[in-house]
């Protein structure tokens, strides 16, 4: 299924972060974000991940991120385009705060890519992007990888 679990085909996103695997997946809620950080912790070698989310109002974003919280190198925050009832970068900053020291809100995909890339990351992690289907959808647009 595209959006579930999915490495990211060369596209215009992965250029931006080209030393680095890119994932996709669409886990939205607390099941889904524990079932992703176990299958996360098969997949990186070093079991951390520079985390990119977006997320919808309806839910509060803390039951998400909790579970990928102790696999995160860093975190990015953005809001999913053309969704009314996303949550802005910076609301979803503050409710990373908690559980993410250095949670940073970006302008939008391309944007928290460029700030992974220039981070100090020796073990160069692999970055994930999750939290909505509805970015999920975004980003394969975005990269110009939509199944067909």
């Amino acid at each position: 299924w595209p959006g579930r679990l999915q490495r990211l085909a060369d596209g215009h996103l992965t250029q931006i972060a080209a030393e680095r695997a890119i994932w996709l997946d669409g886990a939205h809620n607390a099941h889904g974000a524990s079932a992703l950080a176990a299958a996360l912790k098969q997949l990186s070698p070093t079991g951390t991940w520079h985390f990119v989310t977006g997320a919808l109002n309806t839910r509060p974003p803390a039951e998400f991120l909790e579970k990928i919280a102790p696999l995160a190198a860093s975190l990015h925050c953005v809001a999913i385009p053309d969704q009314p009832s996303s949550l802005t970068a910076h609301e979803l900053v503050n409710a990373a705060t908690p559980l993410f020291s250095a949670a940073q809100p970006a302008a939008s995909i391309g944007a928290a890519l460029s700030a992974i890339t220039i981070s100090d990351d020796p073990d160069n992690a692999p970055v994930m992007i999750c939290g909505s289907l509805y970015l999920a959808g975004h980003v394969l647009a975005a990269n110009g990888t939509l199944p067909a």
